[in-house]
């Protein structure tokens, strides 16, 4: 499969935050080249695992944490699977289990202000793109969703790098500030206290 342009910057910003024993979830149309020695997880077995997934679970997300042991990731990476989940809190939580003390959640999203979105709200549209997202979470509503799941957000990021121009396609990209982009990326780390 082609990695598309913004795709491929997005996987390559993931690959450089992620460190140590790395969990790729929901990678199953996408798996990221630029990561090392990987473990893939997902609803269903892809057809091809690239070389670097060193091995593969299948499985439901919302409960991540009857998958895995606890504490043993150094990092999670989500890329762009939070506005797929009916319930993206039970999946964050599972995650804060599995993931290490010291490690770290890089969590990618579309962003709601993106203009696509804002003017297709507006008129009413309907897109072929997001048909499946029932998530569109902006960023003080992220910032809630973490915390009560017992995160702390280190760091938002500019994941696409610009700004979509045509929501057919993903090849002309401009670059705009970080509050406009296509996609943001999350940097969650663990919170010592949980309310």
């Amino acid at each position: 499969m082609l990695v598309e342009i913004p795709d491929r910057k997005r996987l390559k910003l993931l690959a450089k935050l992620a460190s140590g024993i790395v969990l790729d979830v929901g990678c199953h149309d996408l798996q990221n080249p630029y990561l090392d020695d990987v473990v893939g997880f997902d609803l269903k077995r892809p057809a091809f695992i690239r070389p670097n997934y060193k091995e593969f679970v299948v499985g439901n997300c919302e409960v991540i944490d009857s998958f895995f042991r606890p504490a043993s990731f150094d990092t999670i990476v989500a890329g762009e699977l939070i506005e797929h989940l009916e319930n993206p809190a039970a999946f964050l939580r599972g995650c804060r289990t599995i993931l290490k003390d010291s490690g770290k959640l890089l969590l990618t999203t579309p962003n709601p202000y993106h203009w696509s979105y804002v003017i297709g709200n507006l008129l009413f549209l309907k897109s072929a793109i997001t048909y499946d997202h029932i998530n569109q979470t902006p960023f003080r509503a992220m910032v809630a969703l973490f915390s009560r799941t017992g995160w702390e957000i280190a760091e938002i990021k500019n994941a696409s790098g610009g700004m979509r121009l045509w929501p057919s396609t993903r090849n002309y990209f401009v670059p705009c500030p970080k509050a406009l982009a296509w996609q943001h990326l999350y940097v969650g780390i663990k919170k010592t206290t949980v309310l």
